[in-house]
């Protein structure tokens, strides 16, 4: 069983599915230094339980995610934490786990 977490980001692990959302709704889900580490952690997490079938991540209503907390970074005069490895989409990208996205509103594919 995977015991990862933030403030912020409720993780739940049902029949070799972690489900991962993004819960500060009053913030848009924008990710906090800890969000975005609990994320890393979390999929890192994934990857090694042999029982993992699917990663999904969500965010919970009104949006998936505002992006960075830039009240955090913005307020915090050192900005984030240098050498922190505070990017949850290079782990998820290299990740082997199979994975989802669920959003309330439909995705766009990007024309090239």
């Amino acid at each position: 069983m995977i015991e990862a977490g933030a403030e912020g980001l409720e993780c739940r692990w049902t029949d070799g599915v972690l489900w991962l959302t993004l819960a500060r709704p009053r913030a848009r889900n924008a990710l906090t230094i800890a969000m975005r580490r609990g994320l890393i952690e979390a999929v890192r997490a994934a990857d090694a339980d042999p029982e993992t079938r699917l990663v999904v991540l969500t965010g919970a209503d009104p949006a998936f995610s505002a992006g960075i907390d830039l009240k955090e970074t913005l307020g915090n005069s050192a900005g984030s934490p240098r050498g922190a490895r505070t990017d949850p989409a290079e782990v998820v990208r290299a990740s082997p786990s199979p994975r989802s996205v669920r959003s309330r509103r439909g995705c766009r594919r990007r024309r090239p």
